[in-house]
């Protein structure tokens, strides 16, 4: 009965060993549960400011957005203004061009003209070799003023001075 006793006694004293380290373990799952509490309270903390962040964020997105249609608004109505300004404008210097180019054609029509009767005043003149400018026979079968002292085609500025200089002789 002693060695029963005994036996029960080292149950005992283990049991009471095993009750100690689980209650030393209880204690510190309770403090490891405590310090998660705590964590996860600061992460709700957090996940409120973000949101808080999150919101502030898109307002001032929106804000900009508005701020920013806007400006392109003010953009484009000066932008369309400035045109619609500049029609009138623009219209008068068309017309001014308009009557620049009709001239210029006028012009032009009345410079080959006179070309062409100065190349058949040349063309009906004897020929000479010491000639300055004459008429030349293009490959086409055009006629030409003829620069012969340059070997170029002449100009009706060339043709014209040399008139006038053969006249004054």
């Amino acid at each position: 009965m002693n060695s029963w006793k005994t036996i029960l006694e080292k149950d005992i004293e283990s049991l009471d060993n095993e009750k100690n380290k689980i209650g030393c373990e209880f204690e510190l799952l309770n403090k490891e549960k405590a310090v998660v509490a705590n964590d996860v309270e600061l992460l709700k903390q957090d996940k409120d400011r973000l949101r808080t962040d999150v919101e502030f964020l898109k307002e001032e997105k929106n804000t900009l957005h508005k701020f920013l249609d806007e400006e392109k608004a003010e953009f484009v109505d000066s932008a369309v203004q400035e045109i619609l300004e500049s029609i009138p404008e623009r219209e008068k210097t068309l017309a001014k061009n308009e009557k620049v180019v009709a001239r210029e054609r006028i012009y032009i029509q009345e410079l080959l003209e006179v070309r062409q009767e100065i190349i058949k005043q040349m063309g009906s003149e004897k020929a000479t070799k010491n000639r300055v400018i004459g008429v030349k026979k293009r490959k086409r079968g055009d006629l030409e003023l003829w620069n012969f002292r340059e070997k170029k085609r002449a100009t009706l500025k060339e043709v014209i001075s040399y008139y006038l200089n053969r006249t004054d002789k």
